[in-house]
C-alpha cells in the first residue's frame, strides 16, 4: 500500500474517533468544571495543565485508533459476551465468559 493512502485512511479513522468520542467528553461541560478544580491557580500552571489533558487525550485516542479492532477482536475469541462488541453475537451465551 501507498504511504498517502495509510496516512488518509488513518486520518479519516482518527477524525472518526474523534467525532465519536466528542459527544462523550463534551467539552462545553468539562470547561466550567477545569475552571472550577483550578480555580486560584496560576494561569501558565492552569495553561500547562490543560495542555497536558489535551496531550493525553490525543495519546489515547491515536491509540485507541490503532489498537482497538485487534483488542476487540482478541476479546471476542476469548469471552463469548465480548462477541458483540467485535461485530458477532451468540445469543445463546449471554454473558457467560
Amino acid at each position: 500500500m501507498e504511504i498517502p493512502l495509510l496516512l488518509a485512511t488513518f486520518g479519516k479513522s482518527l477524525l472518526f474517533a474523534v467525532a465519536t468520542v466528542l459527544p462523550i467528553i463534551n467539552p462545553l461541560a468539562t470547561a466550567p468544571l477545569f475552571t472550577t478544580l483550578t480555580h486560584g491557580v496560576h494561569d501558565a500552571i492552569r495553561a500547562d495543565l490543560a495542555r497536558r489533558i489535551g496531550r493525553n487525550v490525543a495519546v489515547l485516542l491515536t491509540g485507541a485508533t490503532l489498537v482497538g479492532s485487534y483488542v476487540l477482536d482478541f476479546s471476542a475469541s476469548r469471552c463469548p459476551s465480548c462477541a458483540w462488541p467485535a461485530g458477532w453475537w451468540w445469543p445463546r451465551w449471554p454473558g457467560a465468559c
